[in-house]
């Protein structure tokens, strides 16, 4: 009788070992782990942040060991930083200015610099090579700085003349045609003739309101690439971007209509299209209102000041370009007669402009 005592008795408490086993995984398996230490949490003495969890003794700056409990911190790399060794560890400064850096900066001995604080302190650098420039050096429109040997050795972007380099203009690329556009510039080209047409129709409604009125319904308008363009209008220029063909027919009743064909490049970044395209509606314009023979300065000239009209007043920093290359132009044309026009203009305004061009052939008296 008292063995079998015993029996039920270590059967009891073999049942209650088992019972304490069971609870011990239940709670092993929800309570949280120490990211540092990778022992269980057995209390509420911890800190949780981003789906992890700590001791609080073990929650402190990777870099200073500073407790991090209700302080601001920073975890980066699966490590936890106090804000001073965040920004020290990870975030630039100027050797020369002490302020942060965002965006490009120069390295020089171990120490980073903004550029300008770096110019300031020990002169240029090539934007093209990052090298070191002593004694004279290109600046182009952008601002840009590089060594002399780089003009002819190196590619342009054939649109705002950068010099094509991933730190430059985010690289480029050639067209099959032989033309070259910088990474810039080729982020918003008009390469689809429905785009194309919708800009027409744009800038012909906005070169309305100056008084030049372009009729739309007998124009044919075609994107073609460099060599088509040379060979519909047998020029040699590099910079040649567009061309208008007057096509006159006879109707059955002996009279005369027009109808006209721009041809522009495809691929071109917008500026230049919409410079482009306000330029050939004003050879539109000369064709149904001025006489044919006209002199080319008059005529290219009065096409240009045409885009010069339509791009005034657009802060996009490549029509600024546009607009300064058609100033320093020394084409006795495109840049010359440019420069005659925009004087006829301030002085006789623009209504009195139109109206001497549908009459006369050349340049007034003073022009």
């Amino acid at each position: 009788m008292r063995k079998k005592r015993y029996n039920n008795l270590a059967v009891i408490l073999l049942t209650l070992f088992i019972i304490v086993l069971i609870l011990d995984d239940a709670n092993a398996d929800t309570n949280p782990i120490c990211d540092y230490c990778k022992r269980i949490i057995t209390n509420n003495d911890y800190v949780q942040t981003e789906g992890i969890y700590f001791h609080k003794k073990h929650f402190f700056c990777s870099g200073c060991s500073q407790s991090l409990v209700n302080n601001k911190f920073v975890r980066k790399n699966n490590a936890n930083y106090c804000a001073k060794c965040y920004e020290n560890k990870f975030i630039l400064k100027c050797a020369n200015c002490g302020e942060l850096i965002n965006g490009k900066y120069l390295a020089l001995h171990g120490k980073n610099y903004h550029t300008d604080c770096y110019n300031k302190s020990f002169g240029l650098i090539c934007n093209l090579c990052q090298k070191a420039i002593e004694g004279e050096f290109l600046t182009d429109y952008w601002e840009n700085k590089y060594h002399r040997f780089h003009e002819g050795k190196s590619s342009y972007c054939d649109y705002c003349r950068r010099f094509i380099s991933k730190d430059v203009s985010n690289g480029g690329s050639v067209y099959n045609d032989g033309r070259t556009i910088c990474g810039i510039c080729k982020e918003n080209t008009v390469d689809d003739i429905r785009e194309a047409e919708k800009l027409m129709s744009f800038i012909s409604q906005k070169l309305k309101k100056f008084g030049i009125e372009i009729g739309l319904d007998n124009i044919k308008l075609e994107l073609v690439d460099k060599n088509e363009l040379t060979n519909l209008s047998r020029s040699r220029s590099k910079d040649f971007a567009g061309f208008t063909i007057l096509e006159g027919q006879k109707g059955l009743d002996n009279t005369f209509s027009n109808k006209y064909s721009i041809f522009l490049l495809r691929g071109m970044p917008k500026s230049n299209f919409r410079s482009t395209m306000a330029h050939e509606l004003m050879h539109v314009w000369l064709y149904s209102n001025a006489p044919l023979e006209m002199d080319p300065a008059l005529a290219e000239g009065s096409c240009n000041y045409s885009s010069y009209l339509f791009l005034q007043n657009d802060r996009d920093k490549l029509t600024g370009y546009i607009l300064n290359s058609m100033e320093k132009d020394p084409d006795i044309f495109y840049g010359e007669g440019y420069r005659r026009v925009k004087k006829m203009v301030r002085r006789m305004g623009i209504e009195s402009w139109l109206e001497y061009l549908r009459d006369n052939k050349n340049f007034p008296s003073g022009y």
